[in-house]
């Protein structure tokens, strides 16, 4: 679900409220996914979002539904930002899982506003800036996007080590409390095979497996997809359309032991792992 059942494109959130609604469904596990816009499901349909076919997909053959996930995504965020906002705000959702959803831009810095009365204003504006960008990458020797995404993680960078400190911190947070963490690594879906971010892949793998939390990468579920472009929400635009969210979706498999364990006992009795397979 999305938090309070409606996008945040149309209105903000109240999270007591949707806590109130978690506790009247007593439901047996309630996820919540941490993440940027590819979690919001920039894009895409509301039902092809991952959060919503992963839920789809925890529930199938069962005769009631055991398994509510939140969507909190919220585009442009990093991952610093996700964390801040799980332990700012999020935790109130009383999670038994959480799901912190990691794509390679997730290690830029967090950024400052920096108000511009056309831009905030003007989509033409807006469109014109990125074109300039867009030629500027091309013509004027900036860094195209593998060599930028590739120099986020320079390990000497203060994003990159804000981002492992906010790993860090959510981890020691959630073992604290008695939450499931998983970090799952969200593919950049220009080029799958070969894929070109490897050793960045296995980088942010070691860093979160450094705080003793699980890591999954997602790229072998649609490494084999060709063209990648069959999985962007438009010809221009890579994030993930339904097709690539129930590839991403497939290889997770939550197995509760026993499902009809009360909600009140369910963390301390009901361990959740994660199997993936293609």
């Amino acid at each position: 679900m999305w938090v309070g059942e409606q996008s945040p494109r149309k209105r903000p959130y109240d999270a007591l409220e949707v806590v109130r609604l978690l506790r009247d469904r007593d439901l047996d596990v309630e996820l919540v996914m941490l993440g940027d816009s590819l979690m919001l499901g920039w894009g895409a349909p509301f039902d092809d979002t991952t959060p919503k076919k992963l839920e789809a997909r925890l529930n199938a053959g069962l005769a009631k539904p055991a398994f509510q996930v939140i969507n909190t995504g919220v585009g442009n965020y990093n991952s610093a930002m996700e964390v801040a906002y799980f332990l700012g705000e999020g935790y109130r959702y009383d999670p038994d899982i959480v799901v912190l959803n990691y794509f390679i831009n997730d290690a830029e810095p967090t950024p400052t506003r920096k108000h511009n009365f056309i831009l905030e204003r003007s989509y033409a504006a807006v469109i014109a800036a990125g074109a300039i960008d867009t030629l500027d990458r091309m013509m004027g020797g900036r860094p195209d996007w593998k060599a930028y995404y590739a120099g986020l993680y320079d390990e000497s960078l203060p994003a990159w080590i804000q981002t492992k400190e906010a790993i860090a911190r959510l981890a020691a947070y959630c073992r604290e409390h008695g939450i499931k963490l998983l970090v799952a690594n969200c593919p950049e879906l220009h080029q799958l095979s070969p894929y070109p971010f490897t050793a960045v892949t296995k980088q942010v793998g070691d860093a979160v497996t450094a705080t003793g939390t699980p890591f999954v990468d997602l790229l072998p579920a649609v490494a084999a997809v060709t063209p990648p472009e069959s999985l962007w929400v438009t010809s221009t635009d890579a994030h993930p359309n339904g097709k690539a969210t129930v590839e991403d979706s497939k290889p997770a498999r939550f197995h509760q032991r026993g499902r009809d364990v009360p909600r009140n006992t369910a963390r301390s009795t009901m361990p959740c792992s994660c199997r993936f397979a293609s």
